[in-house]
């Protein structure tokens, strides 16, 4: 029995020892935020912010901003507001320590200066200035004006909600690493960016996207549940191990070859169909071999 309680006191010795070291590493050591985050007069968006290290126990900050007449701040929850056009700096401030982060926040109403993929803003910039066409099955060519509709060389956010078409396919394949502004182009129809570097991809804020072409990038994944308009979407030869087309039941033609799946042999697809039920033959069927093994493509019918 005595021996029992001395290896208990023992552990509760050593454990004692390790305790005071987990609190010490539960203790606020800094912040981060956010570096950068581009706004148009009117808008709001919350930074990203994380307290270090994430065991900390007392989480709480506050937030500021050294220039409300460009940016003002939440003071609880971090929701930034651009009130006019310049830069501010907000900061972030933990309750334990006073550690700060700062977030420098541009207002433009140009959208082309919130722009920072350098290939994506050279195609922005020749579409400034002159019209595109694309050919569309059974019209033929449609003409698609420039954007700069009172030739004032800035691209507002009105000019840029009334942009239908973007194509950046023969723009220096491979240099285009994001799409960074693409969420001001609100009335977007038609967006082709194939055979680029892209990772992420958020089209979201377009919800009138009636095209969709991806292919031959780098994306892992692609929501397109806001976009119930699409009736054409290739996002074949990305890194896709699955997608869901269940809310886009205009779909007319679907292409998603070349990418992993599960990396075994399914590449499931959330769908408004089933793998017996494929709407024509303009829809991905079969399969293809990706890292050695075959993979066959699995509609699932949500209901």
């Amino acid at each position: 029995m005595r021996k029992n309680l001395f290896i208990a006191f023992l552990a509760v010795a050593a454990g004692g020892f390790v305790g005071c070291e987990d609190i010490d590493t539960e203790r606020v050591t800094g912040v981060e935020v956010t570096p950068k985050l581009s706004l148009c007069p009117g808008e709001k968006r919350t930074p990203d912010m994380i307290v270090l290290p994430v065991s900390a126990v007392n989480r709480k900050v506050s937030w500021s901003s050294e220039n409300p007449e460009v940016a003002i701040v939440d003071e609880k929850t971090g929701e930034v507001t651009a009130t006019g056009e310049g830069t501010a700096i907000i900061t972030v401030t933990t309750a334990e320590g006073g550690k700060t982060a700062n977030c420098k926040v541009t207002v433009s109403d140009d959208i082309l200066l919130l722009i920072s993929d350098p290939t994506f803003l050279e195609y922005c910039r020749y579409a400034m200035t002159h019209a595109q066409e694309m050919y569309e099955y059974g019209e033929g060519y449609v003409s698609y004006p420039a954007w700069d509709s009172n030739s004032d060389r800035k691209l507002s956010s009105v000019e840029a909600a009334q942009v239908r078409y973007i194509n950046i396919d023969y723009w220096d394949y491979g240099t285009v690493h994001s799409l960074s502004g693409i969420e001001y182009f609100t009335g977007l129809t038609h967006l082709i960016c194939p055979y680029h570097n892209l990772r992420s991809l958020d089209v979201s804020q377009s919800p009138g996207l009636i095209r969709l072409v991806c292919s031959s990038n780098q994306l892992t994944s692609l929501d397109v549940s806001n976009n119930k308009s699409l009736q054409r979407l290739h996002c074949d030869d990305n890194r896709l191990t699955t997608i869901d087309i269940s809310e886009n039941t205009r779909l007319t033609e679907f292409y998603c070859e070349y990418n992993p799946g599960d990396g075994i042999s399914k590449f499931p697809v959330r769908a408004f169909f089933d793998n017996n039920s494929i709407p024509n033959h303009y829809f991905q069927y079969g399969g293809w071999y990706y890292g050695g093994n075959y993979i066959s493509i699995d509609y699932q019918k949500v209901i």
